[in-house]
């Protein structure tokens, strides 16, 4: 029966079975919402899959309603530009923070990522450009540093900065072992030392262990901790750096990873726990899975919402999960971060950086009265280029790029763009003085810089760094232990991310140059030889036998 609606003066009543009340974008779309109002929504349900001979994730969206009638769902651009989905889309649109929300009608939705792939490492380029011993050079000279002092001072004490300096150390030690340097046993063994810290605990100790909190917190909490990580701020961030490190250790040595996965699968619970029904860790703590992203505030404050800065940091979380998942052979994990990987990137694509709309205004998420060319902070209420920390544009822009790894690739998928981004970054922090140049840069943020670039100008970074080991600028000093140098030589050989291709084995990735030539990236992080097969445009293109624990570059025929 319908409802009966009574106003007088400032006093509404109603009588009736159920009373909406919404926004209208048009009077047109009343009709429609109409047919809706009645089915309330009692539950809802997300899930995943993770298909690697499909190259997605394919996810599931279920709404329960009470009288099993379908609802109007909303959903912003990373839902349904790029993806393939089910969506029955009804053209009542809203404008929002996030761009256009979009409806349709229903009770069950399904959308489908593309994801090809992580790697853990990059084979080392075959030809005269890349320099073998200047990198072996730059990793020596970093972990004599390191090495040289007690172990108590090697890493800081606390979750975010001893994470950093301990996949430092993991990065280090993963491309000394390609390069085959006598310290790579020695940097394995630092990596495992202060890992397994992290991992135990023994009476008395002030630092570096885990403990657990009950309901209603139920979680764990690292110590020492930083910038509010013991209460769930930053999480992914801080545990993130731990499981990468892990998952690149245990490429190395299964037996250590076998000691401590049990420990391992906890800290990774604390911020992407998958199982529905866990009565120690919440679903997903960290992820808004239909934002899209991450949110890092363990407390939201009612004004602002929740919020998350640093979206590197956030993808390089997911990486961790993905790969330590492939190592331990946990197909749940590994699927999970599989998810958040395919979906986050694709949220940065469209809400950090607004990749489609930064040459087309049809396009773009943000409003036009918005000026910076980048989102440094997305928060619930608005989105802004400035830092928790800084208001220098190298911070804002290069908190979006560290820690630069093989999972970064992400930055190649819009190329051009992140070209784009980087100039607006030289040419805004040179402010009165003009655009910088690679000489301005420092050792410390001028590397985060030369990370990120390797994924964008490979070929302007290769030729930078060349110049600075001969003048002596601050980029080419080995406080990043080469990472720069490993990356940018690595997308110069073989190019950028290439989305419509990928292979069956999870550890990999698809990269095309720019003159069209294919080369598979595979890691076989198993203990017996795989053979693998390798897709562009969905159909096979080659089969290929990779032997057990090594990575392999395979060039395709296919050009472009």
């Amino acid at each position: 029966p319908e409802g009966q609606l009574a106003v007088s003066g400032t006093r509404t009543e109603f009588s009736g079975p159920v009373l909406a009340i919404a926004a209208l974008s048009d009077e047109s779309s009343t009709a429609a919402f109409a047919r809706h109002a009645a089915a309330i929504p009692r539950g809802t349900k997300f899930d995943w899959t993770y298909e690697p001979g499909a190259g997605r994730v394919e996810t599931t969206w279920q709404v329960r309603t009470s009288n099993g009638q379908p609802v109007l769902q909303g959903w912003i651009p990373h839902h349904y530009r790029k993806t393939v989905h089910n969506l029955n889309l009804n053209g009542i649109e809203f404008t929002t923070r996030r761009g256009r929300m979009k409806l349709a009608a229903g009770i069950e939705f399904r959308i489908a990522w593309a994801f090809s792939g992580i790697t853990p490492a990059f084979p080392l380029p075959r030809d005269d450009r890349f320099d073998a011993s200047r990198l072996g050079a730059l990793i020596e000279a970093w972990a004599e540093e390191l090495l040289a002092k007690p172990e108590a001072q090697r890493h800081a004490a606390d979750t975010y900065w001893g994470g950093k300096s301990m996949l430092k150390t993991a990065q280090a030690f993963t491309m000394a072992k390609q390069l085959e340097l006598p310290v790579a046993d020695r940097l394995l063994e630092e990596a495992k030392r202060v890992a397994t810290d992290w991992l135990t605990y023994r009476d008395g100790e002030e630092a570096y262990y885990y403990a657990r909190y009950p309901a209603p917190w139920n979680g764990i909490v690292g110590f020492n901790p930083s910038y509010g990580s013991d209460q769930f701020t930053d999480n992914h961030f801080h545990y993130g750096y731990l499981v990468m490190t892990a998952a690149l250790i245990g490429m190395h040595d299964r037996e250590w990873l076998d000691r401590y996965s049990d420990g391992l699968r906890e800290v990774v619970r604390q911020y992407a726990q998958w199982e529905r029904d866990s009565v120690d860790f919440p679903r997903l703590r960290t992820f808004e899975c239909w934002a899209g992203h991450s949110y890092a505030a363990g407390m939201s404050n009612g004004f602002d919402g929740n919020n998350q800065e640093s979206s590197s940091e956030a993808t390089g979380s997911w990486a961790g999960v993905f790969l330590l998942g492939a190592v331990l052979d946990d197909q749940e994990m590994l699927a999970t971060g599989a998810m958040g990987f395919a979906i986050e990137t694709e949220a940065i694509h469209e809400y950090w950086n607004n990749v489609y709309g930064w040459n087309d205004p049809e396009s773009s998420n943000w409003s036009p009265d918005y000026e910076p060319t980048i989102c440094s902070v997305v928060r619930d209420r608005d989105v802004g280029a400035w830092t928790w920390f800084s208001g220098e544009p190298i911070h804002i822009y290069g908190i979006q790029w560290l820690p630069a790894w093989t999972h970064s690739h992400y930055f190649g998928a819009h190329h051009e763009h992140a070209a784009y981004q980087l100039d607006q970054m030289m040419i805004r922090q040179g402010k009165d003085e003009g655009r910088l140049e690679w000489s301005d840069l420092d050792d410390d943020w001028g590397q985060v810089t030369t990370g990120y670039a390797a994924f964008c100008v490979p070929e302007e970074v290769c030729d930078a760094l060349d110049e600075a080991f001969e003048n002596k600028w601050p980029i080419a000093s080995p406080r990043f232990a080469g990472t720069p140098y490993y990356l940018a030589h690595a997308c110069r050989a073989y190019g950028f991310v290439d989305a419509d291709a990928y292979t069956d084995l999870p550890t990999s990735l698809v990269m095309k140059t720019s003159d069209g030539r294919r080369t598979a990236i595979v890691y076989n992080a198993g203990n017996v030889d795989r053979t693998i097969a390798i897709y562009v445009y969905g159909r096979k293109v080659k089969a290929e036998t990779i032997p057990a624990n090594s990575v392999r570059a395979i060039p395709l025929e296919t050009r472009e």
